[in-house]
């Protein structure tokens, strides 16, 4: 039986079957150049594909705590958090290549806010260093695109933005958290004195790992959503009043659809 997730082309392969050798890039790959059609065979493909592969992260998630091996099934749970990061990273690229705002945002935030809400539960890996890096560019490429490309009608609402500076400031205290209690070297003082430098200081990672009395994890932690909390950095009281939070669109159809190339 062929691979369907090889004979449809899509751009990762099933999550799961990633997760053991899968490291995350902390860049995005190339969104398509146009975006999905609203209603479309391909877009109820794409949401489709999306939510089982969400679904499918959070059941993963559960087992990892079940209460004795013969309640995991054929599948197992994470064992660390370097796999479950390697599923949210497969979604997110496929999230990204769709290139409707209407998708990318409220997906976003869903695995946004699962990589916060999970990190707590396992010892923590640098690898959320990537994965934070690619959270932090998608959303800044979206604010800056709401911002400044005047074709572009609001692409993230004022809730939205609420939700985005909310979670990206909850993960930046949670790493550190999470990060001290597995043994890293981090102080407080570490991170505040990176935020306020200039970014002539900060411009080579390597530079930055070689100084002394900072250690790594620390001006790692300290840039943890940097883009994205510069961007949003302004009073949100002084935005519009608040919009109703916008949903994943919904499917047209409750069958079973093929997963097609985007």
């Amino acid at each position: 039986m062929a691979d369907p997730y090889v004979e449809h082309g899509l751009l990762s392969p099933a999550p799961s079957d990633v997760s053991v050798s899968h490291r995350p890039s902390d860049s995005l790959p190339t969104p398509r150049s146009h975006p999905l059609l609203p209603a479309s065979q391909k877009e109820t493909s794409l949401i489709n594909f999306i939510d089982a592969r969400i679904l499918n992260i959070t059941r993963r998630y559960a087992k990892s705590f079940a209460a004795d091996q013969s309640d995991r099934g054929i599948q197992t749970g994470y064992t660390n958090f370097s796999q479950t990061i390697a599923d949210i990273d497969a979604v997110l690229d496929v999230v990204w290549v769709s290139a409707n705002p209407s998708i990318q945002i409220p997906y976003l935030l869903a695995l946004a806010g699962h990589f916060r809400g999970y990190m707590h539960s396992f010892p923590f890996v640098t690898t959320s260093f990537a994965l934070a890096r690619k959270f932090d560019l998608a959303f800044s490429s979206l604010l800056s695109a709401s911002a400044n490309d005047s074709a572009v009608s609001q692409v993230i609402n004022t809730t939205e933005k609420v939700r985005i500076r909310s979670l990206a400031q909850e993960t930046r205290f949670e790493m550190v958290d999470v990060a001290s209690k597995s043994g890293y070297s981090v102080r407080q003082d570490d991170l505040e004195d990176d935020e306020d430098e200039t970014e002539a200081d900060t411009t080579d990672a390597s530079d930055n790992e070689e100084r002394p009395g900072y250690p790594p994890s620390a001006l790692s932690l300290g840039k943890v959503y940097e883009k994205t909390l510069e961007i949003l950095g302004g009073d949100l009281s002084s935005f519009p009043p608040p919009e109703s939070p916008r949903e994943p669109p919904v499917p047209q159809s409750t069958d079973d659809v093929e997963i097609i190339d985007l």
